[in-house]
């Protein structure tokens, strides 16, 4: 499932959600105020982070392709 960004409307928190792909277009109910008057956010990416070291993964520079 996919991790959704939330703003609320009438209290303006930002909260993030998973939610099922299939369910994904149905308004989520605000975290901290119940309110159902929420719109979906466009992620950052700033959070992400690649675990472990740099050696291994990715193409190799002789796959084969030019």
């Amino acid at each position: 499932m996919p991790m959704y960004v939330y703003k609320c409307k009438d209290c303006g928190q930002v909260f993030e959600k998973l939610v099922a792909v299939s369910s994904a277009h149905e308004t989520q109910p605000c975290k901290h105020c119940s309110s159902k008057n929420t719109e979906k956010q466009i992620a950052s990416l700033s959070s992400f982070s690649k675990k472990g070291g740099d050696s291994g993964g990715g193409c190799a520079p002789s796959s084969g392709f030019s």
